[in-house]
């Protein structure tokens, strides 16, 4: 049968592919030569010619090797395709992750702006009266850029008002507003309390711009995790494909990437296949660097995530 192995290697010869699955492949095809060879010759037919036979009626060498191929390099490129696809969704991402810190840091200092402004306006309001509030107001509103409020206004209450009997929202009758006129739309966002100046009781009632108490980071820390999570489905298909092609995969490596990913892979080629990690540095520095980055990514959004702690470790490093 030595015909038979000198064709099959000049076939595999131009194949672009040396996996374990490629080898699978070629001993199918050395298999089922042998047999239809032996079918022959219990027909009659000498060896050599059997040979002939078998080979012929599996087909034209070139033909043979060009679909050899094409299959096996659209199992390659596909894989190194989803392996590109869930890098780069893995850097979106990370992108949108810090992005979300700093929507968030933004977020909190416009709104410490925000109750800055309230608590300077009630103050005017309790310590200089109407007349400091509207001075305050207008040297406010002039700043566009830095202002946070839509309007202010202030309504007189009875003496004996009890703001904790009241069924009114906001109660009393308006003495002053500023602006004058108050678009509808500022009521869906305002603010009240209740504010005594010169043993007058008043509600100072404010409205803000819905961008001063708005932290819009949840939802980029949520299309975060939903990149996320498509990055790790396509990290596990690319995960799939590849011990599919060192043949090991069965239930237990399934589960194992399912669950851990591109991580998963990593156990495998240690457990099982070393070598390759080895003599593949460029997948080493895959694995190991994306390992480091999600972690350091983890970290990083635990730490930012709440203040207190970033306060923790500064004090940890320098005290």
């Amino acid at each position: 049968m030595d015909r038979i192995d000198r064709y099959l290697d000049s076939i595999y010869r131009g194949a672009s592919d040396s996996s374990k699955e490629a080898e699978d492949l070629k001993q199918e095809m050395r298999s089922h030569l042998i047999q239809t060879v032996k079918e022959l010759q219990e027909n009659g037919i000498v060896e050599e010619e059997s040979v002939r036979i078998a080979i012929e009626r599996f087909g034209e060498e070139f033909q043979i090797r060009k679909e050899l191929n094409q299959v096996l390099k659209f199992q390659k490129l596909f894989a190194q395709k989803t392996l590109i696809a869930s890098l780069v969704l893995l850097v979106i991402s990370a992108i949108l992750l810090i992005t979300s810190l700093f929507v968030h840091k933004a977020s909190m200092k416009s709104l410490d702006i925000m109750n800055s402004q309230i608590k300077t306006a009630e103050n005017k309001l309790a310590n200089e009266g109407i007349t400091g509030v509207d001075k305050y107001l207008k040297e406010l509103f002039k700043d566009e850029k830095n202002n946070k409020l839509t309007y202010v206004a202030i309504k007189e209450l009875p003496k004996d008002f009890d703001i904790s009997k009241s069924n009114e929202l906001f109660p009393g009758e308006i003495r002053y507003s500023y602006p004058e006129k108050i678009k509808n739309e500022y009521y869906s966002n305002s603010f009240g309390q209740e504010i005594v100046s010169n043993n007058i009781k008043y509600f100072l009632e404010t409205g803000v711009k819905t961008s001063a108490n708005l932290d819009s980071s949840s939802m980029y820390r949520g299309l975060a995790a939903l990149v996320f999570a498509v990055c790790w489905v396509l990290w596990i298909i690319w995960s799939i494909i590849n011990v599919h092609g060192y043949g090991y995969l069965n239930t237990k490596w399934c589960i194992l990437l399912i669950s851990t990913g591109i991580l998963g892979y990593f156990i495998f080629s240690l457990s099982v296949n070393p070598k390759s990690i080895s003599n593949n540095r460029r997948n080493n520095i895959i694995y190991i660097s994306s390992f480091c980055f999600i972690v350091m990514a983890s970290i990083l959004y635990y730490i930012y995530s709440e203040p207190y702690r970033i306060q923790m470790l500064y004090q940890l490093i320098f005290n």
